[in-house]
């Protein structure tokens, strides 16, 4: 290594303090999170943060954790981040293993505004994304099966999350879409391998505001489309759809339990 790279090492340790996780292509060091060490901490949510490197400039990403029981958990991605109001901290999922996700903000994951297709770059940013969150749920919850949860934005990543659990062997139960189907001004593009596969669709939607993405989620939970087997209208705001639908979450965990 010489003096110029080293000189940059140090000054990204620095920056970083010891606060967070450097994600960095291939190999990363995770920063140890509480798991709790008995029943009685179950119901604490581990509330965290990693340094995600490799989008661009580094980005701090945000993640909560809820140990609930039982052999499955809910890997979810919010777009937003208001987390007293996802679905960590929903009494009726109080018991139900969580690991939920903020993305960067600024990576492009998701289609720009004025951007009418899902460019190779925006996918190869939800693949880097989707292989770098596996591998953390492996780290946090390595045997357990998974249900997917996709809030407004975050929906955009719920394809190559499956792409990448189904490459490691992971069983997932169904996806869960809460405002949050991809696609643009004319197109709805859903949840391509997803449905490929079979995997039962949940769908929600806000019936105040949220704009074009709500709407669009209310044409794919009505387009007769056969992977979905569950449309409902919630009569909320769209950033208070996880509270809304979170008795109905529960009740579609109950047939996997």
């Amino acid at each position: 290594m010489n003096k110029k790279t080293l000189l940059l090492v140090l000054a990204v340790v620095i920056a970083l303090g010891t606060s967070g996780t450097v994600f960095s292509g291939s190999a990363f060091a995770e920063q140890k999170g509480h798991i709790p060490s008995s029943p009685e901490e179950n119901s604490a949510v581990e509330e965290n943060v990693i340094y995600v490197h490799g989008f661009g400039p580094i980005h701090k990403l945000d993640y909560l954790i809820r140990y609930g029981e039982g052999d499955l958990v809910i890997l979810g991605v919010d777009a937003g981040w208001i987390p007293k109001e996802s679905i960590v901290y929903q009494e009726a999922l109080k018991d139900v293993n969580i690991l939920y996700l903020r993305p960067p903000a600024s990576n492009e994951g998701y289609a720009p505004i004025n951007n009418k297709t899902v460019s190779e770059t925006n996918k190869k940013n939800q693949k880097l994304f989707a292989q770098q969150m596996v591998r953390l749920l492996g780290k946090k919850f390595p045997t357990q099966r998974v249900v997917l949860f996709g809030f407004s934005r975050g929906g955009w990543y719920l394809d190559e999350l499956y792409k990448e659990l189904k490459d490691h062997g992971r069983e997932v139960l169904l996806a869960w879409c809460n405002d949050a189907c991809p696609g643009d001004d004319k197109t709805v593009f859903g949840y391509p391998a997803i449905e490929e596969d079979g995997i039962p669709v949940y769908v929600a939607v806000s019936m105040r505001d949220g704009g074009k993405i709500v709407a669009r989620t209310k044409q794919y939970g009505e387009s007769g489309n056969p992977d979905i087997v569950f449309f409902k209208q919630y009569d909320c705001k769209h950033g208070e759809l996880s509270a809304a639908a979170a008795e109905d979450i529960r009740n579609a965990l109950k047939p996997y339990e």
